[in-house]
């Protein structure tokens, strides 16, 4: 195993990819002969949050969602007639608004990469993106050389 060295670009974007293809860290580690703790720092370290949902699904994202019985929230668009839960803007407008959250985001690898409810989860999702990886490693280069 590899010990107190940077990742390549080579080795991220296998991590990305196999994120992706649902491989367990063990596996990934035992492949890429990195220790589960890397990746998994490295995942949770330059994870990007998106809010990234099929077009025409309804993103609203409350805790309450489901059993909420609001109406009219839309006070500057007149014939409105939706309940808030039907609503793509009650997430901006509601007072009573709760951002719910996906619970495997807080279980390893700490990521939606590979997972197979992403399409339809209406949830604030969660990537190891490997292009993210890389500026922030660039950046962090450029800002010790001074």
């Amino acid at each position: 195993m590899k010990r107190n060295m940077h990742l390549t670009e080579d080795e991220c974007q296998e991590i990305e990819h196999l994120l992706t293809e649902q491989v367990s860290l063990e596996q990934i580690s035992s492949l890429l002969g990195i220790s589960a703790a890397a990746i998994l720092r490295e995942a949770r370290i330059f994870a990007q949050t998106r809010d990234k949902f099929e077009r025409y699904i309804i993103h609203n994202n409350c805790t309450r969602r489901k059993d909420c019985g609001r109406r009219y929230l839309c006070g500057d668009y007149p014939i409105c007639a939706r309940s808030c839960s039907g609503c793509n803007l009650c997430n901006e407008r509601c007072d009573d608004f709760v951002q719910d959250a996906c619970l495997k985001i807080y279980e390893s690898p700490y990521c939606c990469d590979g997972c197979d409810e992403e399409y339809k989860c209406l949830l604030r999702k969660v990537f190891y993106l490997n292009k993210r990886v890389r500026e922030a490693y660039q950046e962090k280069i450029a800002a010790s050389e001074f």
